[in-house]
């Protein structure tokens, strides 16, 4: 006979919302993957060199800088009691699948910094760490301005 207890019931359901949110992600992720790999292969030979230069480059982004994103996430904008994270999980597991099922890119860490801040608003909105979303908020707005300088500097440099 299996002993369930609500500690390892919630644990296992844990582990599914995490297994979800991953799926959601690589679902989402996948076509991005695709569209870079053609451009890669615009000026490359052929589909597996496109692909393994994508793949390299995106598992390095991760590896560098994926673990500081899951810090943050998962520390620095606020604590939250286990029913509030699976709540935010299968949210953002919810969206980002149902955005990939209707072909809309969107950002999973947008999704999951939504999900966790309106997730523990309901409780105790003074326990979510403010100033650390208007940091995270502060470096969407900046980065797209800021990579399309990059561009044009490395365009009227290299092209």
């Amino acid at each position: 006979m299996i002993d369930v207890t609500s500690s390892s019931a919630a644990n296992a359901i844990h582990w599914l919302a995490s297994s979800l949110v991953g799926f959601a992600r690589g679902w989402n992720d996948a076509p991005k993957i695709a569209a870079l790999s053609l451009v890669v292969l615009s000026g490359s030979g052929g589909m597996a060199l496109g692909f393994s230069i994508v793949t390299v480059a995106m598992a390095a982004g991760g590896l560098l800088s994926g673990r500081k994103v899951l810090e943050t996430l998962s520390r620095k904008v606020t604590a939250m009691p286990l029913a509030e994270s699976l709540t935010a999980s299968m949210t953002m597991a919810a969206l980002v699948s149902l955005a990939s099922w209707n072909g809309l890119p969107v950002s999973t860490t947008h999704v999951s910094t939504g999900a966790i801040v309106g997730a523990r608003l309901k409780h105790d909105a003074r326990a979510v760490r403010w100033g650390k979303v208007a940091e995270i908020v502060l470096s969407w707005v900046v980065t797209l301005p800021v990579a399309g300088v990059v561009a044009g500097v490395a365009r009227s440099l290299f092209g």
